[in-house]
């Protein structure tokens, strides 16, 4: 037993050790400072969450009574939830509740149908959300502390430059939006390890040493004069890239020679020449004249492919039957970057193809300038003259959207059906292809909360979306590459009510930055318009793509989910004839799909209501 004396001192000491807790908490709370983020070190006790604090301190109570140390910070990570307690990014999907932005989070939770994702999990529509609510701000590349390319982080670009630009040059995301697993799978490609292409079987391995730079005449400045080496038409040249590792590094660029003057065998003046490029590293192969400047190789006139993690790449055009030079140089788009130092990495294969046949006469063709199509040229001589100014691509190789969009930009093009909103284009679950070209503006100007890029709406088309069922759907532009905006309404043209809106969502990506997407919830029966917008000029062709909503099926005679009961279903449900217990043409639940259930469909034949 205890003897009194021994009890005195035992609860002295105590008195002792709460009364020093208690005044460091009192310091701690008069400090100017004050508590601070729970994720964050700093040398006063306890953060500015309580619960969270008191959580810590459970497991270790030097987090309250003396400092906050990097130990209490990672036990704040594991065991602390909610809005700034977790350094998950509030632009990726995560298991935890709440995300690192307590601004935002609050933001996304105060909706009632995503407060679940400060008491559940970040799931996908929680990052969605926050695409739409909250900015983010741009991080230049490079930035010592923007994170690691190798790593995912809910900011945008990474610490290590060069990496960050060969990584955004494919996937502009990555430096917009948030540095996620796709930002990360490129940066191994090009940053880390480079993949290796291949070399066919009977290919011609380029002549050239590793860093000897001797088929370079010009490009690499300080180097002894090269000469290109000669190739044929057809062959496969397997190459590689290495700057010299001397005290002045100097960038590898290959050059190649080939004689096309015995090509034009069918005499029209010019020879069609495919570039192909498959490398392992970022880089780029152009068609030039002899002794091209290397300005030149940046030319929008210049035929040119660029190449990248050993997916073939190529482009095509028509050109006089001469002696050309093909360039190969790291970079992209004809702007030469550094080569790597290492003789195993930046390796390709090339192939130059050729082909007599070439172009098409401005106004021989029976295609329209507006559409595109795969042969050279269109029916509006004036306008394809005009065109191919811009991009002699298109009377050359074949007329592509790029081709429609500057017809439409130098001519007078025909609006689309579906311009106005009192002439919607009718809709259901799927994909929709649409475009701008010659469309006019007539919806409201978008609310400055639907605006992530500035510029106001300078065209629109309509769309009609009749859901047949109750719940929440999805509706995007995801995958053009021009700026547009997305908005969702109910009521009728020129009483019309914002639903949703949605401009240049984060979660569009990898396949664009410009696309627009949003979630809502729609009601089985009731229609709906749907209009995308060019921003500041902007037309395009693009994918309309609408989700089935996730609820219940109100009108179950529409078998596809097109909003429409229709031929289509009708198909369906004769594709099921016959016994089908339980399956969804059993329309009147007999157990057997007959002209019963036909009936049943025929009178609900129209939009479903």
């Amino acid at each position: 037993m205890f003897s009194r004396q021994a009890m005195r001192r035992t609860n002295w000491a105590s008195a002792l050790r709460a009364a020093s807790a208690l005044l460091c908490l009192i310091v701690a709370t008069a400090r100017a400072d004050g508590p601070k983020n729970c994720l964050v070190v700093h040398a006063l006790p306890t953060c500015e969450d309580p619960t969270c604090s008191a959580r810590v301190c459970d497991f270790r109570p030097s987090c309250c009574t003396t400092t906050w140390d990097q130990t209490c910070v990672d036990i704040a990570a594991a065991e602390c939830q909610g809005c700034g307690l977790t350094a998950d990014s509030c632009f990726i999907e995560h298991l935890k509740p709440g995300c690192r932005d307590s601004t935002c989070c609050t933001t996304v939770c105060a909706d009632p149908d995503f407060a679940y994702c400060c008491s559940m999990d970040w799931d996908f529509s929680c990052a969605f959300r926050a695409s739409d609510l909250c900015s983010v701000n741009s991080v230049p590349c490079g930035t010592p502390t923007a994170g690691s390319c190798t790593q995912v982080h809910g900011t945008p670009s990474c610490d290590n430059a060069a990496c960050c630009e060969s990584v955004c040059a494919f996937w502009p995301t990555c430096c917009q939006a948030a540095w996620d697993g796709t930002c990360v799978t490129l940066a191994f490609q090009f940053c880390v390890q480079s993949c290796d292409p291949g070399c066919p079987v009977g290919a011609t391995a380029e002549t050239e040493p590793c860093r000897s730079l001797t088929n370079d005449p010009i490009y690499s400045p300080g180097t002894p004069a090269g000469t290109p080496q000669s190739i044929a038409a057809g062959a496969t040249i397997c190459g590689r890239l290495a700057a010299t590792d001397a005290a002045t590094p100097r960038n590898d660029v290959d050059v190649y020679a080939i004689d096309l003057r015995n090509a034009d065998t069918d005499g029209d003046g010019k020879v069609k020449v495919r570039l192909r490029l498959n490398a392992g590293f970022p880089m780029f192969a152009a068609l030039v004249a002899p002794n091209s400047a290397a300005a030149t190789l940046a030319a929008s006139s210049t035929l040119r492919t660029n190449g990248g993690a050993c997916q073939e790449e190529l482009n095509w055009g028509c050109r006089a039957p001469a002696i050309w030079w093909v360039v190969v140089a790291a970079g992209a788009n004809g702007v030469i970057d550094a080569a790597p130092t290492d003789c195993t990495g930046a390796k390709y294969t090339l192939k130059v193809e050729v082909a007599a046949a070439c172009a098409t006469a401005c106004g021989a063709s029976t295609d329209s300038c507006f559409t595109p199509h795969a042969g050279a040229s269109c029916n509006n001589a004036a306008c394809c003259a005009a065109t191919c100014a811009v991009l002699p691509r298109c009377c050359d190789t074949g007329w592509d959207q790029d081709c429609a969009i500057v017809a439409a930009e130098s001519c007078t093009a025909p609006p689309p059906a579906n311009d106005a909103c009192s002439a919607p284009r009718e809709v259901g679950v799927g994909d929709f292809d649409f475009n701008t070209l010659g469309a006019t503006l007539d919806g409201p100007a978008s609310p400055t909360a639907c605006r992530k890029a500035s510029g106001a709406e300078t065209s629109d088309v309509w769309f009609a979306f009749t859901p047949n069922a109750t719940g929440e759907t999805e509706i995007s532009t995801c995958g053009v590459d021009w700026d547009t905006r997305l908005q969702l309404f109910t009521g009728a043209c020129g009483a019309l009510t914002q639903l949703a809106c949605s401009d240049d969502s984060a979660f569009c990506a990898p396949s664009s930055s410009k696309g627009s997407r949003l979630m809502a919830t729609v009601t089985c029966g009731t229609t709906y318009r749907v209009r995308v917008s060019g921003v500041a000029g902007a037309i395009g062709f693009g994918t309309l793509h609408v989700g089935a909503p996730n609820g219940p099926i109100c009108c179950a005679a529409d078998l596809d989910q097109s909003g429409f009961v229709d031929n289509s279903d009708i198909a369906l449900l004769l594709l099921d004839f016959g016994p089908c217990s339980g399956c969804a043409s059993d329309l009147d639940g007999s157990g057997t799909v007959d002209f019963g259930d036909a009936a049943v469909l025929l009178l609900d034949a129209g939009p479903c209501s």
